[in-house]
């Protein structure tokens, strides 16, 4: 007969590790950022110094002249609140007895419940990863890709219209351009690699933009380009490969520097966003990276109230921050749909 102990060690040796790496590797904005290092969240926010003004202690000099020595402060603390996301696994007393046998056995029972569970996730955590959301019902999300991506919002408890905060805001193009502008050369700025250039470069500071995530529609209009002109665009080419199709061009220093460009089914619609993935930091709770839930000691699955079940909850609580708005750009009405 099954019992707690064994569903707790099938849980952690099999489906949780399992279930991180597959979620990652479908949610490819996120792998990227978590790839910088996720730093331990802790306390009721996310609070993160951040590098917002300019050094004021600064000028030239000559023989004997006086120099600047008192220097300004560069930093502004930015605050998020933590988002908090969970799916819920269950099994019933009627499950497990007809399932009683081997450890092969209650993999097999539990593999639908986990596969549910890793849908749920990628499709909460995904699809509020792209969007300008703080809460939905009262509960705080992700500050997503849109909120990043803007020039007039507040972000991380910063206002962007507030003179000084010029440094916090992103680059954003609202121009509408349609599928058969975009493929058509002659269309000049209205010509794809020429938009994606120009963000590209409103965006290039101290680094360059290196992920550039497209609609499933525009990525096709982006291999339509590729193959029919071959993407010759002064020192730019298309390297088109089965996941991603990239731009590269040398920098104002000579080196090689590239975009990488990808789709992803949950970017919104006629959406384009050219992002430093290194600028991003993702805070995570110990324990709550997409794994069961332990409420103080007592084991991730629990016996159900007035339920002759027992269920366990996958849980990821953390937030992501970008540390540099204006290295990251947004077009946001590119194509049909």
């Amino acid at each position: 007969m099954l019992d707690r102990t064994m569903l707790e060690a099938v849980t952690r040796e099999l489906f949780i590790p399992g279930l991180q790496n597959q979620l990652y590797d479908e949610m490819p904005v996120l792998q990227r950022i978590v790839q910088n290092g996720v730093e331990d969240a802790k306390g009721r926010a996310l609070l993160d110094d951040v590098v917002l003004f300019k050094n004021a202690a600064k000028g030239r000099f000559q023989g004997y002249s006086y120099v600047i020595t008192q220097g300004n402060n560069l930093i502004v603390q930015a605050t998020l609140n933590y988002a908090n996301y969970y799916q819920s696994v269950s099994i019933s007393l009627e499950e497990e007895k007809q399932n009683t046998g081997t450890k092969e056995v209650l993999v097999k029972m539990l593999e639908p419940k986990f596969e549910a569970a890793r849908t749920g996730l990628k499709l909460d955590v995904n699809t509020d990863l792209y969007l300008a959301l703080t809460s939905v019902s009262g509960k705080y999300t992700l500050v997503g890709m849109q909120a990043v991506c803007s020039t007039t919002n507040t972000y991380a408890n910063i206002n962007r219209a507030t003179a000084g905060n010029e440094g916090w805001q992103s680059n954003v193009d609202t121009t509408a351009i349609t599928d058969e502008q975009l493929k058509d050369p002659a269309q000049g700025t209205k010509y794809m690699p020429t938009v994606l250039r120009r963000l590209w470069l409103k965006a290039a500071h101290d680094k360059y933009p290196s992920l550039g995530v497209l609609t499933k529609n525009l990525y096709e209009v982006w291999e339509t380009i590729a193959e029919t002109h071959n993407l010759q665009f002064g020192n730019e080419e298309a390297n088109l490969g089965f996941g991603k199709a990239g731009l590269s061009a040398k920098s104002a220093q000579g080196r090689r520097v590239r975009l990488d460009i990808i789709w992803d089914s949950y970017c919104p619609a006629k959406a384009a966003f050219l992002l430093t993935p290194e600028d991003f930091k993702a805070f995570v709770f110990a324990g709550a990276n997409f794994e069961g839930a332990d409420v103080m000691g007592t084991g991730q699955w629990q016996r159900g109230g007035n339920q002759l079940a027992a269920s366990m909850q996958i849980v990821w609580m953390g937030q992501i921050i970008c540390r540099v708005p204006r290295e990251q750009a947004f077009a946001s009405a590119l194509g049909d749909g």
